[in-house]
């Protein structure tokens, strides 16, 4: 009798243990545990074969940057973003923080930047390509204006222009 409660006790226990699995982190887990940098920031046109690196350096100035994505929902619905920016040139040195709002959309496939809400720039919704505890990988593509077809129509004109942003964690 002894042993067959030492066996129920020993059965409840392992039905108990593997019952609880480890969860997987989510979207929201990986961008808040973070400091970001911007490693990369390219544009890319269907009219051309060029992309662009946008994250030039200059020689004279150097520039630092990250950013933090904090989530203020247990307090209300608040998620914002800080980008914490110094830049050292040769008699100046500025050290920024600019604040705006993200969010993601229910599939955590997306994720939403806004602008600056001190420059008033808008925001955008980015289709996340990676995203891990090391790196993010955003995307945003859009249409231009490049021109139009000439009379007597006029009809516009249009490319392709892919934006890819990747940060890495600090």
């Amino acid at each position: 009798m002894k042993n067959l409660r030492l066996l129920l006790a020993f059965a409840v226990v392992l039905t108990l243990l593997s019952s609880c699995k480890k969860s997987d982190p989510t979207s929201l887990s990986y961008l808040t545990s973070h400091k970001w940098n911007v490693t990369a920031y390219t544009r890319g046109y269907s009219d051309s074969t060029a992309t662009h690196n946008l994250l030039a350096t200059n020689a004279t100035c150097t520039t630092t940057s990250y950013t933090e994505f904090h989530d203020y929902a247990s307090n209300n619905s608040l998620r914002l973003a800080y980008e914490y920016i110094t830049t050292n040139c040769p008699g100046f040195t500025s050290p920024i923080i600019q604040v705006s709002s993200w969010d993601l959309d229910n599939d955590n496939k997306n994720l939403y930047l806004d602008g600056s809400s001190s420059s008033g720039t808008g925001g955008k919704w980015y289709t996340i390509t990676t995203l891990n505890s090391s790196t993010i990988v955003l995307t945003y593509v859009y249409q231009r204006q490049v021109g139009n077809t000439g009379a007597p129509n006029f009809n516009p004109v249009y490319d392709t222009v892919t934006e890819t942003m990747t940060y890495s964690a600090q």
